[in-house]
């Protein structure tokens, strides 16, 4: 890698940028690293800012910030609360080889009492009690693990408590949703657990098993921790499925923003950008289809015609206007059905 930035710096670097979400964790530290070594912090800077605004941000990129949280603060990415809600979404996505083992990575020091006790003593009191109630429900974690974060969060932060006897649906949407199309998606992904790749991880420990001695059988270790890997992703998913409800957004009142309807806002400078908010598990770049947990989304729900809000962007928070809120079109009520 040093070779090649040193023999042709320049477009070594835009190279590496436009690939920055692609890169597996350990190659993202590398490059990131070296990047930053050699004076181009503007250029990743910018680049992050893309991705972050985009609500593109991989689960390796989220884990490096999370292990180098002072370029999210110098590169003003966000609060915190915005930090954590991309984490909590890159967590609930379904994932496999490096981008789960990444997320297991993430889960892991996101779960620890002293970064949560860190995390919440910074928050004013509407991000707290929003992001206690987002780890209530999130399928970040199983529920009994969910139940252990949660402890951990009252813990640190005693005057949560009271909200542990409120229902989650009281403080946030009576029970998220998400498209057909993505509900049949997660459901699959069970079904191919289910049927296919734990009987395939059960045949696997078996023949590691007839290679003899377990103790230096790397096969088998493998196959066990795979076994874990599988297991616990098969109970998230199962729980996930159970607490998202589908829907084809039909009948959604367009008259205030919430899952089920477009958006056009109006910016200072006279830009104008327009974008469809549908259910928890729903994203489409080509499409511009948002996640109602994007912060974007986040921003505008409940408002109105005329209202004035503030956005995420690439400089941070941008003001702008709600110029229109409409009914989902045939093409994105389309998508929804798949």
């Amino acid at each position: 890698t040093e070779l090649l930035f040193e023999l042709d710096r320049t477009s070594w670097s835009r190279a590496v940028l436009s690939l920055l979400n692609d890169l597996r964790s350990s190659a993202l530290t590398e490059i990131l690293d070296l990047l930053l070594a050699y004076g181009h912090e503007p250029e990743v800077a910018a680049r992050m800012r893309e991705l972050v605004t985009r609500r593109a941000l991989s689960v390796a990129g989220l884990l490096w910030f999370h292990r180098n949280p002072q370029w999210w603060t110098a590169w003003k990415l966000g609060s915190w609360a915005d930090f954590t809600r991309l984490a909590l979404l890159a967590l609930e996505k379904d994932a496999a080889g490096e981008e789960l083992r990444a997320q297991n990575a993430l889960r892991e020091r996101m779960e620890k009492l002293e970064w949560l006790a860190e995390l919440f003593g910074q928050l004013g009191p509407n991000d707290r009690e929003d992001l206690f109630n987002r780890f209530r429900t999130t399928s970040a974690w199983s529920p009994l693990d969910r139940r252990a974060v949660v402890g951990r969060i009252v813990k640190a932060c005693p005057e949560l408590l009271p909200l542990l006897s409120e229902s989650p649906a009281t403080k946030v949407e009576q029970r998220p949703v998400t498209s057909e199309r993505s509900y049949r998606a997660r459901a699959e992904q069970l079904r191919k657990i289910i049927e296919v790749e734990i009987p395939r991880n059960s045949r696997e420990i078996a023949l590691a098993r007839s290679y003899g001695d377990l103790r230096e059988n790397f096969e088998y270790k493998a196959a066990k921790d795979m076994q874990g890997l599988l297991l616990r992703r098969k109970a998230e998913l199962e729980q996930a499925l159970k607490e998202v409800q589908p829907t084809t957004f039909e009948g959604v009142n367009a008259s205030v923003v919430s899952p089920g309807v477009g958006v056009e806002v109006e910016y200072a400078d006279g830009r104008r950008e327009k974008r469809w908010i549908l259910g928890v598990w729903d994203s489409d770049d080509a499409l511009n289809i948002v996640s109602s947990e994007a912060a974007w989304a986040r921003s505008l729900l409940g408002r109105s015609v005329g209202d004035r809000v503030r956005l995420p962007g690439p400089e941070g928070e941008t003001e702008a206007t709600i110029v229109a809120i409409e009914p989902l079109s045939e093409e994105i009520r389309a998508w929804v059905r798949g």
